[in-house]
């Protein structure tokens, strides 16, 4: 499909979807917290997306592109994609809902499956304009920063991100007309307050938090102990922004350092896309053909109002149908240890299954204090959340030869930008 054919039948959808909803995409009624949601629902979502992934299916000189790589990538996935088993009574589940914060304790605690969770986040994005556009507001003063955005046109000869100051990222959001070209900002700090979700605050699932802790703290307790640099990077660990236009798609990955990761759609709804309950078996034919299906592929439209907590190890992806901005950030149960070292090795044995670069450095200063936290444990007999001491000694065990392997084989490399 030759270029302008590709933008004709993105138009063309369009329009249907404006006579559908008898009013255009980018201006559909606000509800009371003033988020869009979308008057299909998930079987004809998935309906719509799939013809608007085909619509940016290009040839020649634009199969080589990123955008169409992905694009093809998660066309493939959600073909054979169905939504997730909730009733245990049909079998094994591949996600938990939860509506009370009860209901949320009880998920975090009996599964390692997928968890959606209603009314998290304490911020309400005031009323009046969109949150998108708050949000791009809250960086006004500073329009001639720079951030790394996904370009789905540039070729996967090049990285898939250059740079555009804030400035040039908020005209492409207040443009009229959706872009052929459509940017994925994926790593802008984030300026709102008490966004952190409430099912996370509990010490059971603030391990990243301590090894972080230990990892700045240098023997102080202060709060100045670390420089405001390294404070401010593993301050992004646990919260961030991604704002997205309508086709800035991302494949299927699974993020970097094996942590698990939340994801809360502040505008916008987007389909979240994921491989479930994988065996050992699954994961290893996943990485040697990243089209592996074996009918472990789901997906939800991921709507304001819900976070998506999804546990470490979880291949997953995104498909927009619309503008999207979403607060992220990483987290660690400490029940979730034994399958964190799992699934670093795998990254370190499989560095392109990755949503970034993991340098041998980055994983031992992750490695490192959390051994020194797991022993200090053990030392202490305090190991309960990990299941006990034979299990902490398991863990500990596990960490030492992981640290092991790295050391042998340390070598440095260079970042790349996340794909999520």
């Amino acid at each position: 499909m030759s270029a302008s054919n590709v933008s004709k039948c993105r138009h063309t959808l369009l329009q249907k979807e404006k006579l559908a909803l008898g009013s255009p995409v980018a201006s559909r009624p606000s509800t009371a917290a003033n988020t869009r949601h979308s008057s299909y629902n998930d079987k004809e979502w998935k309906q719509k997306a799939l013809q608007d992934l085909m619509c940016r299916f290009g040839d020649g000189q634009e199969a080589m592109t990123h955008g169409e790589r992905t694009n093809r990538n998660l066309y493939r996935y959600l073909v054979n994609a169905s939504p997730p088993n909730l009733d245990e009574s049909k079998g094994d589940i591949d996600a938990r809902f939860c509506t009370t914060h009860e209901d949320c304790k009880k998920a975090l605690t009996e599964t390692k499956n997928l968890i959606i969770a209603k009314d998290q986040q304490s911020y309400k994005w005031p009323l009046g304009k969109p949150p998108i556009q708050q949000f791009l507001a809250q960086w006004r003063d500073g329009p001639d920063l720079e951030v790394c955005v996904q370009i789905p046109s540039r070729s996967i000869d090049e990285t898939s991100y250059e740079k555009l100051t804030i400035g040039e990222l908020t005209q492409r959001f207040l443009a009229d007309k959706a872009s052929d070209d459509p940017v994925n900002a994926l790593d802008i700090r984030s300026r709102s307050p008490n966004i952190y979700p409430r099912m996370l605050e509990p010490d059971s699932c603030r391990f990243l938090h301590l090894i972080i802790d230990a990892s700045l703290s240098i023997k102080s307790a202060q709060r100045d102990a670390a420089s405001t640099g390294e404070a401010r990077q593993h301050k992004n660990l646990f919260e961030g922004s991604l704002v997205g236009q309508r086709g800035s798609n991302t494949d299927v990955h699974l993020d970097a350092n094996g942590f698990a990761t939340w994801i809360t759609p502040q505008d916008g709804e987007f389909g979240f896309i994921w491989l479930t309950r994988l065996t050992a078996d699954d994961m290893e034919g996943w990485i040697k053909d990243r089209s592996y299906d074996k009918d472990k592929v789901r997906y939800v439209v991921a709507k304001p109002g819900q976070t998506i907590f999804i546990p470490p190890g979880t291949p997953h992806g995104v498909v927009r149908l619309e503008d999207t901005l979403s607060i992220t950030g990483h987290f660690l149960k400490w029940s979730d240890i034994d399958s964190w070292l799992r699934i670093m090795d795998l990254q370190r044995e499989h560095p392109r299954i990755t949503n970034e670069d993991m340098t041998k450095d980055s994983m031992l200063r992750l490695l490192e204090p959390a051994l020194n936290i797991i022993q200090g444990r053990i030392e202490r007999d305090d190991v309960e959340e990990m299941g006990g001491q034979d299990e902490a000694r398991e863990i500990e065990e596990k960490a030492k030869v992981l640290i092991l392997k790295i050391q042998k084989s340390k070598k440095g490399g260079k970042k790349r930008k996340r794909k999520t």
